[in-house]
């Protein structure tokens, strides 16, 4: 994600610094034969491709930040190097300067508690590929000043794309979607001896264009069952730990916890035909989903249009809510939900009332 997030500054025209902790010479390569490559298309001339070789600087010594306006870290997702690496950074640059954590699930103020000047420290949330991907997620704590949240906007904005403002009581929703998703598909699995096989069948088929468990496994379990603990707050800590754990006991159990390895442990014992109701399980996801955007509707900054369209975009939606709201209407909604919240008592589940799904989903 570090060489994407380069690229995302890079070719939006700003000079960049980059902290390689190791090899430095691989990342300045990758990033010459990239740029000869443009020069072969004759995207650039030679005289561009002299001027952005120039344009970028490569080092393990944290001094090369001396002036940067903004820091953005994009290390692995753990809590105490994140924090050890902005408590030196910290020593580096001006007080002006921005501090911005990718994280995808680490509470920005353990990432930060080790800073002094917190009202420049934000969250700048960038989802793989950078470079196709619409959203960035911008996430903010109490201690994190509006001139912050207004920069980062700002270079989101002139990077030509969209932003969408969370703050600590709801920060990495989008991240987060991916894992209330996963976890409710996980629950029917369960509940219809249902396999993994089938349900990326059914959603692939009838509701995403990646299936989240195939989302699951490009980012690996043992990532996203640490991101389970940090999601795992009052309203959604029923079907959270319950599929963390899950994954928890299949990394012990002998299932690698990297990326792409997580579907190759159940083949090809996992292709058992089932002939659970595929309808039951996509209309239950999308009214969690809905029923989800009202609740934040109440405690985000970004308007509801702008985050259905990221929720979509993030999770690959082949159909809109509006549509879907429009096919099953307020009825069946109340009873898929009421169903489940009946047998886990999670608040993911408690349904809102019908004016409320009419004034952001009913198409006029």
């Amino acid at each position: 994600m570090g060489k994407e997030i380069f690229w995302f500054f890079f070719s939006g025209g700003h000079n960049v610094s980059v902290i390689c902790i190791e090899n430095e010479e691989e990342f300045r390569a990758q990033i010459e034969k990239q740029l000869r490559k443009n020069l072969k298309r004759k995207l650039i001339d030679e005289s561009e491709f002299n001027n952005l070789m120039n344009s970028f600087r490569i080092s393990s010594d944290y001094s090369l930040l001396n002036n940067s306006d903004i820091v953005v870290e994009a290390v692995l997702e753990n809590e105490s190097l994140k924090s050890s690496i902005f408590e030196k950074v910290e020593s580096f640059v001006s007080g002006k300067c921005i501090l911005a954590t990718n994280t995808s699930s680490i509470p920005l103020a353990d990432i930060f508690q080790r800073c002094k000047n917190k009202q420049r420290c934000i969250g700048m949330h960038f989802f793989y590929p950078v470079k196709l991907s619409q959203f960035i997620e911008i996430n903010t704590e109490k201690f994190t000043s509006d001139y912050s949240i207004d920069i980062v906007k700002q270079i989101v904005t002139e990077s030509d794309k969209k932003y969408i403002v969370l703050s600590e009581n709801c920060n990495m929703y989008l991240n987060r979607a991916i894992s209330i998703v996963a976890s409710h598909a996980y629950v029917w699995k369960c509940e219809n001896n249902a396999s993994y096989s089938y349900i990326n069948h059914i959603l692939d088929d009838q509701m995403m264009n990646y299936s989240v468990f195939e989302m699951i496994d490009s980012i690996g379990i043992g990532i996203v069952s640490v991101s389970s603990d940090y999601f795992a707050d009052l309203r959604y800590s029923f079907i959270l730990k319950k599929f963390g754990d899950e994954l928890k006991r299949l990394i012990n159990d002998g299932c690698s916890g990297k990326p792409e390895e997580f579907l190759k442990y159940f083949e090809p014992s996992d292709n058992k035909e089932n002939k659970a109701d595929g309808a039951q399980l996509t209309e239950s996801l999308f009214a969690m989903l809905m029923n989800d955007i009202i609740y934040l509707s109440g405690i985000i900054q970004t308007d509801v249009e702008t985050l259905k369209c990221a929720v979509q975009e993030v999770l690959g939606l082949t159909h809109t809510f509006d549509s879907v709201y429009t096919n099953c209407g307020y009825d069946k909604i109340k009873v898929l939900l009421d169903s489940y919240y009946l047998k886990t008592r999670c608040d993911v589940y408690r349904v809102f009332e019908k004016e409320k799904y009419d004034k952001y989903f009913l198409t006029v």
